[in-house]
């Protein structure tokens, strides 16, 4: 039997090795897109999959990479740009979202999944969401032409684009939980936290998998977007508490008010690694928390607590965590 090709862009990251695996357990043949096939190694021995090396994600390009796909799922985004002119944000996010909707149009892929971010659809406060509502706003006036084009009886591409906004992310190997885990590690006795009264509402990474594979299985759960996010609310000062007590650290974390955040995100811009910038400062000041319905709930998905999942990989002496940092050396 055939099983049904899912094309993932950014396949080979955190989300996207999660959903592969999901993907495949459901009956799917995953077709992971990549600038490096290095860059998905630890995928190389999955079953039923396909690294498909493409040189550049233009229209061209991404029609060879999809072609005979069943739907597409863009997990591509990066948190930080080189510069601070929202030019690196709008390449990645706003730019090959069109023209994976465009290769989409041609090949009439049925669904296009674009994985956004909460409640970047209502502000332009940062390069990273302006980028990331930029791509929602082409994205989703699709959709309305596609209606149009029906209700006049028009010839209309058949991709359905469906937005998924969740709130931050974390699981093992996320660049949420494990970051501060390291910053912590390597802080003094009080941890000055930029916009540490912000709020958020983390949700755990198979939660987001869920969201995706029950709109991919169920055509009727379909429509234009979901706000994800965790069952609790957290500001980010008592999120880094947490850590810090699982970790074993102990550690005074400091909140600091949006002047001294500033500093601190001005000075942090340069260093290696850019472990927080300007943009992410901006970012942080609006909440990710969900102001409308809860799309988990819509889609019958029990959220995931962070003390359910979090121990299980950041705890002092956890021999998991041990395995990861091995792996990530060979």
């Amino acid at each position: 039997m055939i099983k049904p090709i899912i094309g993932i862009l950014g396949g080979s990251g955190f989300v996207g090795s999660y959903l592969s695996n999901e993907l495949i357990k459901h009956g799917y043949t995953v077709r992971i897109l990549t600038r490096k096939r290095e860059n998905a190694r630890h995928l190389w021995l999955l079953p039923h999959s396909e690294i498909r090396v493409i040189r550049d994600f233009t229209k061209e390009a991404l029609s060879q990479g999809l072609c005979g796909c069943v739907a597409a799922v863009n997990l591509i985004g990066i948190l930080n740009e080189k510069w601070d002119n929202g030019k690196g944000f709008k390449a990645v996010h706003t730019d090959i979202a069109e023209n994976l909707l465009k290769a989409c149009e041609h090949l009439n892929i049925p669904q296009l999944l674009q994985i956004s971010a909460l409640n970047a659809n209502k502000s332009d406060a940062s390069h990273y969401l302006s980028s990331k509502k930029a791509a929602e706003a082409l994205l989703l006036a699709t959709n309305s032409d596609k209606s149009s084009q029906i209700r006049n009886s028009k010839c209309a591409s058949s991709t359905k684009v469906t937005i998924i906004r969740p709130s931050v992310i974390f699981g093992s190997r996320d660049s949420f939980t494990n970051r501060f885990h390291t910053l912590l590690k390597l802080a003094p006795p009080i941890f000055p936290l930029a916009m540490g009264h912000t709020r958020l509402q983390p949700i755990y990474v198979g939660d987001v998998v869920k969201t995706i594979l029950k709109i991919i299985q169920n055509p009727q759960a379909r429509q234009e977007a979901f706000d994800i996010a965790g069952p609790e609310i957290l500001t980010l000062k008592e999120i880094v508490e947490y850590i810090a007590k699982v970790a074993g650290y102990r550690k005074k974390i400091l909140p600091l008010g949006e002047g001294l955040s500033s500093i601190q995100a001005n000075i942090l811009q340069y260093c290696p690694g850019k472990p927080f910038s300007r943009d992410n400062l901006r970012s942080l000041k609006v909440e990710s928390i969900c102001t409308d319905e809860n799309g988990l709930s819509q889609l019958g998905i029990i959220p995931t607590s962070m003390d359910s999942i979090v121990p299980g990989y950041l705890a002092k002496n956890n021999s998991r965590l041990a395995y990861y940092k091995f792996r990530d050396r060979t």
